[in-house]
């Protein structure tokens, strides 16, 4: 494979993100807990999909040359992972570790409290189930969260555990509309979740070729619009570079042929094909992990799958439904011979571009019977806030002129609203108050162009069609307003004092 090249960004979410994890216009609807890789891959796709620009182009969008992991919470910097499907927490509450009961002796009381066992469930034997049957111990899986491994002061003779991480969410209740009468439908009130602002997430770009990885970072730096309802309230981030683009060199090949027991946890998402191109949910060690042989030991392995429809922005349209293996999920490979190294670089199946195949071998947080897991969860972590410094006299005087003259634009900005009011109230007033207001519903850092196509759509396009008053309105706000937000500022300015 040659040289890897890699860059790291953090994705703030300066605004709730709606990020449903499946298409429905109606009911629960629940929200993804990180930001999938198909969400930059749609950014980059925006601004550097050019045909005239081929071999660039099919190798960006069409080939997979460039792979946008999801972005995942940070936590004290680090990116988390997601919590395997494979660690399985004593019921009841109950904080025992049967295998390091005399370790356990040892460990602070205080510090016992905060953390709880977790059992590997691919390293327990058959004598090991028996084990806990006798100290009348059921375990249950855990199937949400993400984790990050916590060390500490190995002097002070803390103990090392896992931080339990869960992204914050928030619930919206919303209606579906009536498009016949364009109120509430009946019995058609859903939820909306949504990540919550003021959190971080990482994500990685890669890629063999240097260029690709620096021209798309160029694209994804600053202010960008994600998710769903994005001309709304939803969908606000910021997206940094936090590190340089790094080389990652290819590993050499191993030339013995040795046996192995290998754990695989998949990093993030699966789509995998068979032999027909059909997807499968069944991971083949030969055609999916490239070994020369090695059988799936099922009884060990832990498995979760799901499916969805993904959205096509560019054609408005669903692509065909994809079946996936969730992250988390872990499978144990019996007898594994000829183990590519790069095999955790390259990912595996389809759709790696998209965030799709990451997978790790032989994780340490799968090595060992039981772990311990914080029992509080972590939050992730918020911007950051700058630290003000004093200003010195010429930039306050600077900052007054500045002020002042924001000033004068709003005063001159709302005379034009009242001046348009004044002038054309006859011609407009067969628009009604609720077909004024659908402008004050835009985020407020949304296109004046977007806004105005608005007024155009539903049982309103007909009144605003009559007698030219979207164009006549579109040319003024064009003629009159210097600048993007001087014209935003203005139609909802014009939006208030025309509804009363």
């Amino acid at each position: 494979m040659g040289s890897y090249f890699k860059q790291t960004f953090h994705c703030t979410t300066l605004s709730d993100i709606a990020l449903p994890a499946q298409l429905a216009t109606a009911l629960n609807l629940q929200a993804l807990d990180f930001l999938p890789g198909s969400v930059f891959w749609g950014i980059a796709a925006k601004h550097l999909y050019d045909e005239s620009k081929a071999e660039q182009t099919l190798d960006l969008f069409h080939r997979g040359r460039v792979r946008f992991s999801d972005a995942r919470p940070i936590v004290t910097g680090a990116i988390a992972d997601k919590i395997p499907l494979d660690w399985h927490s004593p019921k009841s509450g109950k904080n025992i570790d049967v295998f390091n009961q005399k370790e356990q002796e040892q460990v602070d009381a205080e510090k016992k409290a905060e953390t709880i066992p977790v059992y590997c469930k691919n390293q327990l034997l058959e004598a090991d189930w028996n084990l806990l049957d006798a100290k009348d111990i059921l375990l249950e899986p855990r199937k949400s969260g993400y984790m990050i491994f916590k060390a500490e002061d190995i002097e002070a003779k803390q103990e090392a555990f896992y931080q339990q991480v869960l992204p914050e969410v928030v619930a919206y209740p919303k209606s579906a509309r009536d498009p016949k009468t364009g109120l509430a439908a009946d019995s058609q009130l859903y939820i909306y979740k949504a990540i919550r602002k003021d959190q971080v997430f990482g994500f990685t770009i890669s890629s063999s070729n240097e260029e690709y990885v620096k021209v798309v970072a160029d694209v994804l730096s600053g202010i960008q619009y994600i998710g769903k309802s994005k001309s709304a309230e939803f969908g606000k981030v910021d997206i940094k570079a936090t590190s340089k683009v790094t080389p990652i060199e290819e590993v050499a090949s191993p030339t013995k042929e040795e046996k192995a027991r290998l754990v695989v946890y998949a990093a993030s998402r699966w789509c995998l094909l068979n032999e027909y191109g059909q997807y499968t949910l069944e991971l083949d060690p030969i055609r999916h992990l490239k070994l020369s042989s090695g059988k799936i030991n099922w009884e060990a392995s832990t498995v979760r799958s799901g499916r969805y429809a993904p959205w096509n922005g560019k054609r408005r349209a669903q692509n065909p439904e994809r079946h996936f293996i969730q992250a988390g999920s872990v499978f144990v490979v019996e007898g594994a011979k000829h183990v590519n190294p790069s095999l955790d670089l390259e990912g595996i199946g389809v759709h790696r571009a998209e965030g799709f195949g990451e997978l790790l071998i032989n994780p340490p947080f799968l090595q060992a019977k039981t772990l311990r897991i914080s029992q509080k969860r972590t939050k992730v972590d918020g911007p950051k806030l700058v630290e003000e410094t004093p200003l010195d006299a010429n930039n306050k005087r600077l900052l007054q002129a500045l002020s002042e003259q924001k000033q004068s634009d709003d005063a001159r900005i709302k005379q034009l609203a009242w001046d348009f009011r004044e002038q054309y109230k006859d011609l407009y007033r067969g628009i009604k108050p609720n077909q004024w207001s659908v402008l004050r519903k835009f985020h407020p850092e949304s296109s004046a162009e977007a806004q105005l196509q608005a007024l155009s759509t539903g049982l309103s396009q007909l009144n605003w069609a009559e007698s030219n008053r979207l164009p006549r309105l579109t040319t003024y706000v064009g003629t009159r307003m210097n600048t993007e937000k001087q014209r935003i500022y203005f139609l909802h300015y014009l939006s208030a004092i025309m509804s009363k």
